[in-house]
């Protein structure tokens, strides 16, 4: 688009000068628009498929896994059976247009309980309850077809320890690898960080319980 508006600019300035029969403004909105209407959605559907969708991570939740500044690639995968410790992306059902990153902490058939204001899973301690949290009963077995996210960093997430268990249908990938990372305090590159893969079975269709 900003090119189309800089030759915009400068098609009054070739008054009295010869031009080439494509250069009139009509001919370049047409090729702009075939561009945008056929073209850029077939390379992004391309990319999406090959490589996975992009995020920008804007918080620390999944530290040190994943940190601020981290731009990620989740891949969904068709018919994916998650395991614990898989790395997803997914929405809320209140709030679909907001996608999160968390790590799978029980899958269906695992039993939650509260036990001195912790989360415990079949049986073992695995997270505190945050102070607002503690007094709510909890005693249940993740449904089928449903998973239990918490977050690496415990102290700074929004997970199911607040909206409860999440359904696969809300799942949108698999997070695949940090593709780019740019620290905002210090301006610069963290080429150590890209490339880090963040599942080792990203394209596996089912993993085992």
């Amino acid at each position: 688009i900003y090119t189309l508006i800089d030759i915009l600019k400068l098609l009054p300035h070739l008054n009295g000068t010869a031009r080439k029969w494509y250069s009139r403004w009509y001919v370049y909105l047409i090729i702009y628009l075939i561009n945008a209407i056929f073209f850029s959605p077939f390379i992004s559907s391309v990319f999406i498929n090959t490589f996975g969708k992009a995020y920008a991570i804007v918080d620390m939740s999944m530290s040190p896994t994943i940190i601020d500044g981290d731009q990620i690639l989740s891949k969904a995968v068709a018919d994916k059976i998650y395991t614990t410790g898989d790395v997803i992306t997914f929405s809320l059902e209140d709030r679909p247009e907001t996608i999160y990153i968390k790590r799978v902490a029980a899958i269906p058939g695992d039993r939650l309980s509260r036990e001195n204001g912790w989360l415990h899973i079949n049986g073992q301690p695995e997270a505190p309850f945050p102070p607002s949290q503690k007094q709510q009963e909890l005693d249940s077995v993740v449904p089928e077809g449903s998973y239990y996210v918490l977050a690496d960093d415990l102290s700074n997430s929004l997970d199911s320890r607040y909206f409860g268990v999440i359904k696969g249908a809300q799942i949108t990938g698999l997070a695949r690898k940090v593709y780019w990372s740019w620290d905002r305090e210090k301006k610069r590159v963290r080429w150590q960080r890209l490339g880090i893969e963040l599942n080792p079975n990203p394209d596996t269709p089912d993993s085992v319980h």
